[in-house]
């Protein structure tokens, strides 16, 4: 069963081990990070800055996930749904060739009224814009794809 989820309540859910460890392919209004399926990020905290309105997931593998005002947020079995929200960014450590960390990638993903626009420093193509939608979730952690 799905319910609406407050900040509040999400932080406490993932906070006090009361949600099972959510780990799953994450995808921003329809630009998956990786290969769903391929690529499964791990919830480790949860942190909420008022001010900002910043919520920060933070993912094992040192991945930060933020999200700017976040609204319809859902936990269902391993299915985490964040409906909508103004910004998000995902930030991941880069490894050299030698192995050693370089500085932090970055997707970010910006909504405009009904339009998504997402830019990175990896590379101009890495973000397929004609897959951006504001009808698909702000952010979709989910474990399985059928």
């Amino acid at each position: 069963m799905s319910f609406l989820l407050t900040i509040e309540s999400l932080l406490q859910r993932i906070g006090d081990n009361i949600q099972p460890q959510l780990t799953g392919s994450v995808c921003f209004w329809g630009q998956w990070f990786g290969k769903p399926n391929g690529h499964l990020c791990t919830i480790i905290s949860a942190a909420y800055d008022e001010a900002s309105g910043e919520l920060r997931l933070s993912f094992s593998g040192n991945q930060l996930l933020s999200v700017f005002e976040p609204e319809n947020i859902s936990i269902e079995d391993d299915l985490l749904t964040i409906g909508d929200a103004r910004k998000v960014r995902m930030e991941w450590p880069d490894a050299g060739k030698d192995g050693r960390l370089k500085n932090r990638l970055y997707y970010e993903f910006n909504r405009l009224g009904k339009k998504v626009t997402g830019i990175s420093n990896i590379h101009w193509s890495s973000i397929d814009q004609t897959s951006l939608s504001v009808n698909r979730p702000a952010v979709l952690m989910t474990h399985s794809l059928s």
